[in-house]
């Protein structure tokens, strides 16, 4: 796991190419340690990381989550972590619930993208 003052083994900023885009979530947002379990489940799924690296990741999203509890108390963490429970069991029954549809049509957007730029474009090493 990796903190500002000690880069952990996966430092994403030591091995971003320059101008790469980037998303940062910190200890201090509540959601963070859930956006990191759907972050490993996608990439255990499909495949893309070691189990290593999973691993760590899964050690991280622990702290965020023991980070967040600290830093806004038990209480309203409970809070979130019965909201955020209920967002993905709401994405989880239904399809058609207006975050999961949004996200299926970002991802169809997207699919299209590459699609076009492989039918395009060749391949790059």
């Amino acid at each position: 796991m990796s903190t500002k003052s000690n880069p952990g083994v996966y430092n994403c900023y030591a091995k971003a190419e320059p101008d790469e885009p980037m998303f940062t979530l910190l200890g201090r947002d509540p959601v963070a340690s859930f956006l990191v379990g759907i972050w490993i489940d996608a990439r255990k799924k499909l495949g893309l990381d070691t189990p290593e690296k999973l691993a760590e990741a899964s050690a991280c999203s622990d702290a965020l989550h023991d980070w967040a509890i600290e830093r806004l108390g038990p209480e309203r963490m409970l809070e979130v972590v019965t909201a955020m429970h209920q967002l993905l069991l709401e994405y989880a029954k239904d399809a058609e619930t207006l975050g999961a549809t949004e996200m299926l049509e970002e991802s169809k957007a997207r699919a299209a993208v590459v699609q076009n730029l492989t039918a395009k474009e060749p391949a790059t090493t």
